[in-house]
């Protein structure tokens, strides 16, 4: 069983684990869409820069690039519905796509996962999610594993 996967540049994904982007941005109405996601760094360099100094220049403290891992699964998020783009009041994240996807319960993993490529449409496997969780004391990742196992069980 799989759960679905928000695969975003840097420093996006780690925006998005977080907590301080809480839309993601999609072109159909997904509201059927929800509960767990994988958030997944992509492999791609372009733009990170610039992206970082925007997010400077309005005040958030992003780390240094090298912290910002590319090509892994960075953490968890929960979608809850999609709502119309001219119906977020977020507009510092706020994106092009007609439709957002809202998220809450960021959850950033302590170590990243490099496993191997990520297949988007496929989604990210619940064992593999749980397996990186495994360890991780926090209240937001107990809650996540008793979701993902109760997902597992269906």
């Amino acid at each position: 069983m799989n759960i679905p996967i928000l695969q975003l540049p840097q420093p996006w994904a780690w925006a998005t684990v977080a907590g301080l982007r809480t839309t993601h941005g999609v072109d159909a109405n997904r509201d059927l869409v929800h509960g767990p996601a994988a958030v997944v760094s992509s492999t791609t360099n372009a733009g990170t820069g610039q992206a970082i100094d925007f997010l400077r220049e309005q005040g958030v403290d992003v780390p240094m690039k090298k912290f910002l891992w590319q090509g892994a699964f960075v953490g968890l998020v929960e979608i809850t519905t999609a709502i119309r783009r001219q119906d977020v009041k977020e507009y510092l994240f706020l994106d092009e796509h007609p439709w957002q996807l809202v998220l809450v319960r960021p959850f950033q993993l302590p170590v990243p996962d490099h496993r191997q490529f990520f297949k988007v449409k496929v989604g990210f496997p619940i064992s593999e999610a749980l397996r990186s969780l495994a360890g991780c004391r926090d209240a937001c990742a107990r809650g996540y594993v008793e979701q993902l196992r109760d997902l597992e069980d269906q």
